[in-house]
């Protein structure tokens, strides 16, 4: 325990986070004094007020956080749950969302959460490069289509009356980040966290950095002039059209990228 606090001194990095049921800070005080002076949380105020505090913790708080890889951040079910109106995401395809989130985007849409996805053009220039650059050594464009076919096919179950809270769009232009903006303008709760996406780089070797506007206005603001410029230049997704004329190639694995 000593260790861990002295390596969060060391690196003035939150290490370790106490969870405190049916303690005082008096009896945590004469196990360990180090450890009664950590911000704590309290299980009285229930499960849901526990989540958040750790949620918020983790993102940091009072400034922007740095995650060196992704397996640094914050679970994607806690950054989602943050979300009181809307989501945002920009990224060149949304296969893990798709296939390993997608209950948890049905969840947020049905409690009434806007979901917008950017996604590249499949027909862009840019598909090539991206998939030399980035993607190495798999088909980007056939991962693209059926990131879309999978996001329409979703589309299409929604009730008439939640379908406007699912925005699919494409854009054709050669971006280097992948955004998530949870509820853009609606302060205080505006978050944002930007993923670098490095020539060559494995997926799980991208940094990231995330911060609330009010913490970091300056990163916050300019992280969503990228999202806005992609959200601007992009064309709506016609499902029809998608689940029409893709190539749905179910026989063809394609590794899993966003």
């Amino acid at each position: 325990m000593d260790a861990l606090y002295n390596k969060s001194m060391l690196f003035g990095r939150k290490v370790i986070l106490p969870i405190w049921h049916n303690v005082t800070q008096g009896e945590v005080y004469e196990y360990s004094p180090l450890l009664a002076k950590l911000f704590a949380i309290s299980t009285v105020r229930g499960i849901d007020y526990i989540a958040n505090d750790i949620l918020l913790e983790t993102m940091g708080r009072g400034k922007r956080v740095h995650f060196e890889t992704r397996s640094e951040l914050p679970p994607f079910r806690l950054m989602l749950s943050l979300a009181s109106k809307s989501i945002g995401m920009s990224g060149l395809d949304f296969r893990i969302v798709v296939h390993s989130f997608m209950n948890l985007v049905r969840f947020h849409l049905n409690r009434g959460i806007q979901f917008t996805f950017l996604v590249l053009d499949p027909d862009s220039k840019y598909v090539e490069t991206q998939g030399k650059n980035v993607y190495a050594g798999f088909d980007l464009k056939g991962s693209i289509e059926k990131s879309l076919r999978l996001l329409c096919e979703e589309e299409m179950k929604l009730p008439s009356d939640k379908k406007a809270n699912l925005l699919i769009k494409k854009y054709d232009y050669y971006d280097t980040h992948s955004i998530i903006v949870i509820d853009r303008d609606n302060p205080p709760n505006e978050w944002i966290k930007v993923e670098n996406r490095p020539a060559g780089s494995e997926a799980d070797s991208r940094p990231s950095d995330a911060a609330f506007r009010n913490e970091d206005e300056n990163f916050f603001s300019d992280s969503l002039e990228t999202y806005q410029m992609l959200l601007s230049s992009s064309k709506e997704v016609s499902c029809e059209e998608v689940l029409d004329q893709i190539d749905y190639r179910n026989d063809t694995k394609v590794p899993l990228a966003t």
